[in-house]
């Protein structure tokens, strides 16, 4: 059994659906999730106690939340320490097309470039047109623009994108591979000594 931070950072919600749905998968597998939201937590949060990590952010304006953002530059050393995997939520992933999955993979791989993490596990997801909780003028911009790209404009009801099946496939690959030793516990190599750096 892993000890599994899973830390989102979330605009409108869904994202934090997410989160919990992975936490959910994470406890049927055996494992021992605990789910923060970015900047809520206090010092009781002990990084060093997790055997792994999943963070989460969805991509608004062309960037992650900055709680995220900050975060991961703050814990990259723990991050890389253990077994961690990102998932990004976005509109972008939504389509099923070539163009969409090459945008919401230059979102994550900014991330990447900007904290230097590089995660195990990269899951990229679609998210969902929360119109019925939006603003009137938020609601009115993202129907002009899914009127442009041909996605749905019926302001009366949401639309969800996120393919479930393919978040659980993706999460339960993940914790497969916390069932090998970690960095933390894995013995070394008879040969350490002699062995080149990473």
């Amino acid at each position: 059994m892993a000890s599994i931070l899973i830390l989102y950072g979330t605009t409108e919600g869904h994202t934090a659906k997410v989160a919990q749905h992975l936490a959910d998968l994470a406890r049927r597998a055996g494992h021992d999730p605990r789910v923060v939201l970015a900047g809520s937590f206090g010092a009781d949060l002990d990084i060093a106690e997790h055997d792994a990590f999943m963070v989460g952010a969805s991509v608004h304006e062309g960037r992650h939340q900055r709680g995220v953002r900050d975060w991961i530059r703050e814990h990259r050393a723990e991050l890389d320490d253990v077994p961690s995997a990102f998932f990004q939520i976005c509109l972008a992933s939504a389509g099923g097309d070539d163009e969409g999955a090459q945008e919401a993979q230059g979102y994550a791989d900014a991330l990447q470039e900007e904290t230097g993490w590089t995660p195990r596990s990269v899951g990229l997801f679609g998210g969902a047109l929360l119109y019925t909780q939006y603003a009137w003028w938020k609601r009115a911009l993202m129907r002009g623009i899914q009127a442009r790209t041909g996605g749905p404009t019926d302001t009366g009801r949401d639309h969800e994108f996120t393919e479930w099946p393919k978040v659980d496939a993706w999460a339960r690959a993940f914790f497969a591979t916390l069932e090998a030793p970690t960095a933390k516990t894995a013995a070394p190599p008879p040969d350490a000594a002699r062995a080149p750096g990473p």
